[in-house]
């Protein structure tokens, strides 16, 4: 899948793990921790429904991933 549908996939999912509609885009430098304000509870809420989105299954991984552009290498390499 191309990194431009993974990211604009990711953006409902996103703003509905941090219930934050305010997040209206998403770039592949955005972090986390830092820009989204994802805490390691919301990381994990996130893993979940991108399982159910792009059917990749993480272990452990996702506490290890810091920004937007991590996270779709890792779907990409995943599907």
């Amino acid at each position: 899948m191309e990194r431009e549908k993974i990211l604009e996939k990711l953006l409902p999912i996103i703003q509905r793990t941090t219930f934050n509609k305010e997040i209206t885009h998403l770039d592949e430098e955005d972090d986390f921790k830092n820009t989204l304000c994802m805490d390691s509870l919301d990381m994990t809420s996130l893993a979940i429904r991108c399982e159910q989105e792009f059917n990749v299954v993480f272990e452990g991984e996702e506490l290890k991933i810091k920004k937007v552009g991590e996270l779709i290498d890792f779907i990409q390499g995943l599907s």
